[in-house]
């Protein structure tokens, strides 16, 4: 069995304690960097608006698993300590009732105007050329697609800890930084548990906060190794690297090995 993240692995092998943990391997989703244009960045802008702005920009569905509520509660925060902050929050909104309840709290704020809600872009390009940094507070995740997309468009990465936020982020700061779950421990979120916490003061919002206003900080640092940023993601998230992980599993596989390349084992006479 192949896992996209580690966390997804560690799941599994909670919720099914007799699986072999030789037969599952991690093996993170690729980026198809041939289908993004590269955008110009003040072109972007100018299309947003923007001047000295500092735009997080975060690209979910409007579903309690993405967890755009606690973001905006959060940012309200920051707002308040920094004047030249925004965040746009762009997605289908899936769930039209989560949504407006996102609408509405936003709309009761004072740096409602600093808060934009969109609609899903069918090319997210102009958006991420425009942001300064990308936000993805979701109290569960595999391996999310869209921060990968940020880091290969050369922004910082501000992730709750969910599958694949150590592995795409890290934790020595150079890629933006992972703050905790929204409900703390991420291996015991429960869709029961997010139903039940989604509208409520999250555990993460401080850290989420003083997060946001580091990278803000940061600011000229960012923009000085966006293009490396971009460079070593697209490496390190390519197609043929992808593929070429899976194709070591199945040859392992075929040898008669485990997917993590140990001897297979018979269990009452059936090989997994």
């Amino acid at each position: 069995m192949v896992a996209v993240s580690d966390l997804v692995r560690r799941q599994y092998l909670r919720g099914n304690p007799r699986f072999p943990d030789t037969e599952i391997v991690t093996i993170p989703n690729a980026f198809n960097a041939s289908h993004r244009p590269v955008i110009n960045r003040g072109e972007a802008r100018g299309w947003l608006g923007l001047n000295d702005e500092f735009l997080f920009i975060s690209l979910a569905r409007q579903v309690s698993q993405k967890n755009a509520y606690g973001l905006v509660a959060a940012f309200a925060d920051v707002a308040r300590a920094m004047p030249r902050a925004h965040l746009l929050i762009a997605g289908r909104p899936d769930d039209l009732s989560y949504a407006e309840q996102v609408r509405l709290l936003r709309d009761k704020l004072p740096e409602r105007n600093r808060i934009h809600l969109r609609d899903n872009l069918s090319d997210p390009s102009p958006l991420l050329a425009a942001a300064d940094a990308f936000v993805l507070n979701s109290f569960v995740e595999g391996w999310p697609l869209a921060s990968m997309e940020a880091l290969c468009a050369g922004l910082p990465v501000i992730m709750s800890e969910v599958g694949g936020s150590r592995e795409q982020v890290g934790s020595d700061g150079q890629r933006g930084y992972v703050v905790p779950n929204p409900l703390g421990d991420p291996e015991t979120v429960t869709w029961e548990s997010i139903g039940r916490e989604r509208f409520r003061l999250h555990a993460n919002k401080s850290a989420l906060v003083a997060a946001m206003k580091t990278v803000i900080s940061e600011s000229e640092r960012w923009t000085a190794v966006r293009s490396r940023l971009a460079r070593e993601s697209r490496t390190r998230f390519s197609v043929q690297r992808c593929a070429e992980q899976h194709m070591i599993v199945l040859r392992r596989v075929a040898a008669g090995l485990t997917a993590s390349g140990e001897k297979e084992r018979a269990e009452n006479g059936v090989t997994a």
